[in-house]
């Protein structure tokens, strides 16, 4: 979208992409990050702005549901209840809230006012945790199950317990699977290429600058001085217009100069935590109708969530294509 003004982009890895990196093994392409993202119709913005004209609905494939395991055994309708056939209905009473959510309440994107969801709704949303939300809507004595998916979703999205992530945050990214996932050769470094290629085809090459660190920015007569460190070490610094900090937070107050002091203070609230994505290479196709597993663990309720987590150190698998 910026383009025709021939922004300078500085990135520190000598590979542009940040997390949505690829690799190719055996003829096989497998994502080491983000790997999937909700379809969109061709009358939505997001396609007609960004998903069409990067050429991605031709090369991507659309994944039902996936199945869940609980020890070593796969079970396929998870919203059916086929973990618990016994209690079938708490699992289909969850679905159905969820469904709700996203016809009734789920806001478009690029989001704004108007609709169901308005900026108050979404406001009080991210007061409470998707904990807190679920459990009022469908009562406290959530199946286990429903909650180790949730909390195994949150921590493979948001780096974050269930109990620690919004609610406006959580359902406006896990509601929007049930409309349907797509996937590209690679993840979504299919996407970061293709973005890449047109943006280059776009700007003089001096633009795209990988191999660079950005270490300070600060304000200046008609626009912002950058100052970063090349491939060789040497610091330079950019006289631009405007500057776009695409870095986590805790990054930005390190090195924005004069940065407020509220803004300050609410980057120090925010929790960072890492999440480790290993990619295991085998021998033999997996005989496996899925794209993304998640792992239940025990099928036993489960007093300590975190703890059981922890021990099993372990969300879920997403086979590469």
């Amino acid at each position: 979208r910026l383009r025709d003004l021939q922004p300078i982009v500085l990135e520190q890895a000598p590979r542009f992409g940040g997390n949505s990196k690829g690799e190719r093994w055996s003829g096989i392409e497998y994502s080491m990050g983000a790997a999937y993202f909700v379809k969109t119709e061709p009358t939505e913005e997001l396609h007609a702005r960004f998903y069409g004209p990067l050429g991605l609905d031709k090369a991507w494939r659309l994944v039902g549901d996936d199945p869940v395991v609980t020890k070593d055994r796969l079970h396929y309708e998870f919203w059916r209840g086929t973990t618990d056939p016994k209690r079938a209905r708490d699992f289909k009473k969850a679905k159905a809230w969820f469904l709700d959510v996203l016809e009734h309440h789920y806001p478009d994107i690029p989001w704004g006012p108007g609709g169901d969801l308005d900026e108050a709704a979404l406001a009080d949303l991210d007061r409470r945790s998707m904990r807190e939300e679920l459990e009022a809507k469908l009562g406290h004595a959530l199946h286990p199950h429903l909650a180790t998916l949730c909390d195994h979703y949150s921590w493979s999205t948001f780096l974050c317990g269930w109990g620690e992530i919004s609610a406006a945050a959580f359902l406006c990214s896990f509601v929007a699977e049930f409309d349907g996932v797509v996937v590209l050769p690679g993840g979504n470094a299919f996407a970061a290429e293709r973005l890449l290629e047109q943006t280059a085809a776009a700007v003089p090459p001096t633009c795209l600058r990988p191999s660079t660190l950005a270490v300070r920015v600060a304000l200046a007569p008609g626009g912002v001085d950058v100052t970063a460190l090349g491939p060789d070490g040497a610091p330079y610094t950019i006289r631009a217009k405007t500057c776009v900090m695409s870095c986590p937070k805790f990054v930005a107050k390190k090195i924005v100069v004069d940065l407020p002091a509220d803004q300050r203070a609410a980057i120090e609230k925010i929790r960072y935590r890492s999440y480790v994505v290993a990619n295991v290479l085998v021998a033999a196709p997996l005989k496996v109708d899925a794209y993304d597993v998640y792992l239940l663990g025990d099928s036993a309720p489960v007093p300590d969530l975190p703890a059981e987590s922890t021990k099993q150190g372990v969300t879920d698998v997403v086979r590469g294509e």
